[in-house]
């Protein structure tokens, strides 16, 4: 039986949905369940009850979830415990700068970070929210040691290229699709899929501007556009003009989920987008002053990643 196991179980414990744990551990509802079925083998034990209403608990599994919580609790307090002695013994100190114009800067990397210098109190990180067109150069620059990045892998990896980066690095954390986020009551949350032909001809039909990120009304003016395009990353703008119904946006499945689903937005997937990889950027320079504390603070990235959203993808 594996730890993941168990948070999967009380998740699904606690929400009574296996859709919730797929949809928040980036798996299938089959996946979850065969893992769950897997513990329940191993405990010779029933757990849970499955029916087309969704999940409930048995007897069995009323107990048992109380000591899954407590196994969870004591791993995850074991695990602090040994990066706080690890941390003691390595005396890894020093201050990264993260530039970021990913999903991740408000929701995710704070917590990241005040875990990460709990564990290290000789650290500092500090976050510095930018765009996505600055962000490479920032990197190439040496004005930051590492940054966060949501595009496409073949665009990063192109722009690498092209600026001649060797000694900047891809850590990949997970690939996610690209959806078209709208207003509840907007005539295109009624499709179940669309691509980027069917927008463009839609734009074209209703007489709106259309690029690939926004299908954009005749309200919207050149002001507000660049904004718009300047703070990609800015979740509270981008919910403004989509109630106000001044754009439909693409954007990564996560970040819809994180931030958009839950205050009653609709999602329509992009059939054709490449995925979105969030990723980081990072100098490897074993001859920096900083290089360890690098590598330790992406390891930790890694992890906490893994932990909040159930997978990662190893970087080359």
């Amino acid at each position: 039986m594996y730890i993941d196991q168990l948070v999967y179980f009380l998740h699904v414990a606690e929400t009574g949905s296996m859709n919730s744990a797929a949809q928040k551990f980036y798996m299938t509802q089959q996946a979850i369940n065969a893992s769950l079925k897997k513990m329940e083998a191993e405990l010779d034990t029933p757990l849970i009850n499955r029916s087309n209403k969704g999940v409930t608990l048995t007897p069995q599994g009323y107990i048992f979830a109380e000591y899954a919580k407590s196994i969870v609790q004591q791993y995850e307090e074991a695990v602090h415990e040994l990066q706080r002695f690890n941390a003691a013994e390595s005396n890894l100190h020093g201050t990264l700068s993260v530039f970021s114009a990913s999903i991740f800067t408000n929701l995710f990397l704070p917590g990241v970070i005040r875990d990460f210098t709990q564990i290290y109190p000789n650290t500092r990180i500090k976050i510095i929210e930018t765009g996505n067109e600055e962000l490479l150069s920032y990197v190439m620059n040496d004005y930051c040691e590492l940054a966060l990045f949501s595009a496409s892998k073949d665009y990063i990896e192109q722009e690498l290229a092209e600026r001649s980066a060797q000694k900047i690095k891809l850590l990949s954390l997970m690939e996610d699709k690209v959806v078209l986020c709208t207003r509840p009551d907007h005539p295109l949350s009624k499709l179940k899929t669309t691509d980027s032909e069917a927008q463009y001809h839609y734009a074209q039909k209703e007489k709106l501007e259309y690029s690939f990120y926004q299908i954009l009304s005749e309200r919207l003016t050149d002001e507000v556009y660049t904004s718009m395009i300047s703070n990609s990353s800015n979740a509270e703008l981008h919910k403004k003009l989509i109630m106000e119904g001044v754009a439909v946006t693409y954007m990564p499945q996560l970040a819809y989920q994180l931030e958009f689903k839950h205050e009653g937005f609709a999602s329509v997937l992009v059939e054709d987008c490449l995925p979105v990889n969030h990723c980081v950027v990072y100098h490897d320079n074993p001859e920096s002053e900083y290089y360890q504390l690098v590598q330790v603070f992406l390891q930790f990235l890694q992890k906490q990643f893994q932990k909040r959203f159930g997978m990662y993808i190893p970087g080359a």
